[in-house]
């Protein structure tokens, strides 16, 4: 039996599911903060560690069953599970359903330090339009598993990891997913999703949209090409594990809204944070120098071989002035794919779905209108 390494947010006390199980019987309904309901329609039950049997290789058997919540938000029935991955690792998923046959699916994919419930507002806007809304929390955040004991700091030694995992998934369970299934993905999600069809074009995937994809992260006010060499350095020298420079444990006394670089929009800046208040599992904090590390190569994959990878429709969502990842590279990049389309919001920041209602809602009518055009009444791409 090998005991996989990283901590796990499922170990703590009274940990599982969607929410902590903190509720006293089932049924009982308890507010937490953000205006979020909870209703626990039924708990897991005995001591669910980590330590899971690995076969021949690092294949997991597949021993946690699914293990459902139902949170009940102004998005409608958030349904929370597992799903194991192939050495192991657990990762968290959740759908947000509706009545009646849905569209399609839109998969939204979250970026670094995000988890499920901060995705309740534009789960919303989607299970408005008839979408069923789908979301897998990577590895290394939220509450699945994370890579390090030390369940603060982001790492990936290769980005090959959480992509295959996005592509296992959606083997397992994509065929129960209605269809179309469009990716929304912000970020780090949005770099993981291209690097899951590059290195499995079959991914079943009918459509990207792409909101300030992290093609690479921003290393101000160093150069990216010194930035490079420093990380890769530094991991050869033995030091990946330790947060890059500038990066570290979080701090809700480090952040304030005023020059934040990811909103305009006081409300909903606060709600990342919020969470982390009340939801201390959720914590994640800075970047190791093996994460960026891995971001950069990882990139010059994608970059490499994206262009004879990505065959479905794409829609950048970027802002020009953002200062979390490099958008520069947005517009080069956009016109090597084989059908793209770039959307600047000039004086939104990083988060263009979590911005002040002006931006925010020129951000969803492009969306809408991709939507409309490329899929209309739900017909698949491919």
């Amino acid at each position: 039996m090998t005991t996989l390494r990283g901590w796990s947010p499922r170990n703590t006390p009274d940990r599982a599911g969607c929410r902590p199980s903190l509720v006293r019987q089932v049924g009982e309904r308890v507010r937490w903060g953000n205006g979020v309901t909870t209703k626990f329609m039924d708990r897991p039950a005995g001591d669910h560690r980590r330590a899971i049997p690995v076969v021949g290789g690092g294949r997991a058997w597949v021993i946690i069953a699914w293990l459902l919540v139902l949170c009940v938000t102004d998005a409608g029935a958030l349904e929370c599970g597992w799903w194991v991955a192939a050495d192991g690792a657990v990762l968290r998923e959740a759908v947000w359903s509706l009545e009646g046959e849905p569209t399609g699916t839109l998969l939204l994919l979250p970026g670094h330090q995000e988890f499920a419930e901060k995705y309740a507002e534009l789960a919303n806007w989607a299970v408005s339009g008839h979408w069923e809304a789908r979301l897998l929390e990577w590895r290394g955040q939220g509450l699945s598993d994370r890579v390090l004991n030390d369940s603060q700091k982001a790492h990936h030694a290769d980005f090959a990891v959480p992509a295959r995992d996005l592509a296992d998934w959606l083997a397992q369970r994509g065929e129960t997913f209605a269809r179309p299934l469009i990716v929304v993905a912000h970020s780090l999600g949005a770099h993981l999703a291209l690097r899951a069809l590059v290195d499995q074009p079959r991914t079943p995937i009918d459509g990207l949209v792409l909101s300030a994809p992290m093609l690479m992260p921003s290393t101000r006010p160093f150069p990216s090409a010194v930035a490079r060499r420093i990380a890769a350095l530094a991991v050869r020298l033995g030091l990946g594990e330790r947060y890059a420079l500038g990066q570290g444990p979080y701090s809700r006394d480090s952040h304030r809204f005023e020059g934040n670089p990811v909103t305009t929009d006081r409300r909903r800046w606060a709600v990342h944070h919020d969470y982390f208040k009340d939801r201390p599992e959720l914590v994640l904090g800075g970047a190791t120098w093996a994460w960026l590390d891995a971001a950069q190569r990882s990139w010059r994959i994608i970059d490499d071989r994206a262009p004879d990878a990505v065959r479905v429709p794409v829609l950048i969502l970027s802002a020009p002035d953002d200062r979390m990842v490099v958008s520069r590279l947005h517009s080069g990049f956009c016109s090597r794919l084989e059908d793209c389309e770039l959307v600047e919001f000039p004086g939104a920041r990083h988060e263009l779905f979590m911005e002040a209602d002006g931006h925010r809602q020129r951000v969803l009518e492009h969306v809408q209108r991709f939507l409309d055009h490329r899929f209309p009444a739900g017909q698949q791409a491919r």
